[in-house]
């Protein structure tokens, strides 16, 4: 902190004053030297030391501390004095809050005799990333409504093509961080924040990579900083971006978004004219629904919101389920659909806020709805219980992976996969008809591990922790599966599996062709 060490402060009882202080304490020392005459003030000051931990009062856990020199002059009426100078110069700062460190800050900025505050230097390390700030003059300066009006100009900003990280509460997995490589509407371009500042204005692109990302916000409640911003940005998908969500249209979703894929924002939601257009497409994926794992075939969404039009989604999955009966292994999709309110015809590609999921089989094995839900574990008789379990598996979801997302993402960064992900089955076994044990709360719980090769192919394991079989004594044991999915082409996948169950010792292979036709 700073303390007083000596000085002095004279006045008259006309109001005129003078002010000579000394300050000093264990991280900054300072003086300053004014005077108050006719109700005009005249004030200099300095300081010198660790300004960053003294100055930079943010609270919420944020942590700063940086060596710097700042010297500045006051003055003009008492009551509502003008920042007349200003200097500073920063170096070696440090800033950090949640997961994201900012450090080797160094910072130079002066004031111009206009009043212009020039930051002739700004620079930044991020976690592998550098972020460099400069500022100009601009038709929509940045101004501080203090100290009479400081002028900031706009604010360009260049990380490079490595990027920066960092971590966005609400709209990242639990201490995830993604890197954000930041410039203009072209690649030699800066990215621009204009003013003023109760309508900030920002220009250029993002593009996002290694991140898992949501929306809406976890919080419920999108910050207000969002809606009084007026957007002129672009969104690119980079490589890694995950989207996941615990309930969408009823289902828990994990999706990776296809790269190059782009949102633009135009407009100010406060204002009134916020309007979002672009596509975002997954062909790679999970969705968990009906206490089932369905692996995406392909999903997406397309904006073009200016006139009040909903935004367009479609999408598939599919699952494979065993007939006891048969023996026959069956494909059951999850299909995204709305109903045509003229014809009453299946829409597959539906308004966002019309669509529904529905299951299927091939029409060629002809069998009824009844029948899929009693292949999925949903038959009529079970079906009260097993909508509870549907239910508790959504609040499950809901519970575990704000407790699972920091582990699972720890996890994948000690060990450097990219894939690493855990489901548990905690609430289908607490309902179970025969009750729950210690041991068989952990039945079905499934772990999966996964490494990217290249931008096209996925080497995968996974492994489900299953309950005691006969004529088998074990209280458990787990069944692997070791996979390999690879891009042939844009619309074209091969698919490798092989299965093992220990138990039994019984091997599967598997080799799947599939290509998507547009039409």
């Amino acid at each position: 902190g700073i303390g007083y060490v000596g000085g002095e402060v004279r006045g008259k009882l006309d109001g005129n004053a003078m002010l000579r202080l000394k300050l000093s304490g264990e991280r900054m020392k300072g003086k300053a030297e004014g005077t108050l005459k006719d109700g005009t003030l005249d004030l200099k000051m300095s300081l010198e030391g660790d300004l960053l931990s003294s100055l930079l009062v943010l609270g919420g856990g944020v942590k700063a501390s940086g060596y710097g020199k700042l010297e500045l002059a006051l003055g003009g009426p008492y009551d509502s004095p003008k920042l007349k100078e200003f200097n500073l110069s920063l170096e070696d700062g440090k800033i950090s809050w949640g997961p994201t460190e900012v450090r080797n800050i160094v910072v130079e900025a002066r004031m111009e005799p206009d009043g212009f505050l020039k930051v002739g230097k700004f620079e930044a390390k991020l976690d592998g990333g550098r972020l460099e700030v400069s500022n100009r003059r601009g038709e929509r300066p940045l101004k501080l409504e203090v100290l009479g009006g400081v002028n900031l100009g706009v604010l360009q900003l260049n990380t490079g093509p490595s990027g920066i990280e960092l971590h966005i509460p609400g709209i990242m997995s639990p201490e995830g961080t993604g890197t954000f490589v930041l410039y203009g509407r072209r690649p030699d371009e800066p990215f621009l924040i204009e003013g003023p500042t109760s309508l900030p204005r920002m220009v250029g692109t993002v593009l996002l990579r290694n991140a898992e990302i949501t929306y809406p916000p976890t919080g419920g409640k999108r910050p207000s900083i969002w809606d009084r911003t007026d957007w002129d940005l672009t969104l690119v998908a980079g490589e890694e971006v995950w989207y996941f969500r615990d309930a969408i249209f009823g289902a828990g979703a994990r999706l990776r978004i296809e790269e190059g894929d782009r949102l633009t924002l135009h407009g100010c939601p406060a204002r009134g004219d916020f309007w979002v257009e672009g596509s975002l497409r997954a062909t790679s994926g999970t969705i968990f629904y009906l206490d089932k794992e369905f692996w995406v075939e392909e999903a997406g969404i397309e904006f073009n919101t200016k006139y009040g039009v909903e935004p367009i989604v479609y999408g598939s999955a599919e699952t494979k389920v065993r007939d006891e009966n048969t023996g026959r292994e069956l494909p059951v999709y999850l299909r995204l659909y709305a109903w045509d309110p003229k014809t009453g015809a299946k829409l597959e590609r539906a308004p966002l806020n019309e669509c529904f999921l529905d299951v299927e089989v091939p029409p060629s094995w002809d069998i009824s709805k009844e029948e899929v839900l009693r292949l999925l574990g949903y038959p009529l008789e079970e079906y009260p219980r097993k909508v509870a379990e549907a239910l508790g598996i959504g609040v499950e979801d809901r519970v575990f992976r704000s407790l699972l997302s920091p582990i699972e993402y720890r996890l994948r960064r000690a060990i450097g996969l990219d894939v690493l992900q855990i489901q548990p089955s905690l609430m289908r076994n607490l309902l179970a008809p025969s009750g729950p044990s210690l041991t068989s709360l952990l039945y079905g719980t499934k772990f999966t591990l996964g490494e990217r090769i290249g931008t096209r192919g996925l080497l995968f394991y996974r492994g489900e922790l299953e309950p005691p079989k006969p004529p088998y004594g074990e209280l458990w044991s787990v069944q692997h599966l070791l996979g390999l999915e690879y891009r042939l082409w844009t619309d074209t996948w091969l698919k490798l599996e092989y299965s093992y169950d220990p138990l039994s010792g019984q091997r599967d292979r598997r080799v799947g062709l599939r290509h998507r036709i547009w039409w």
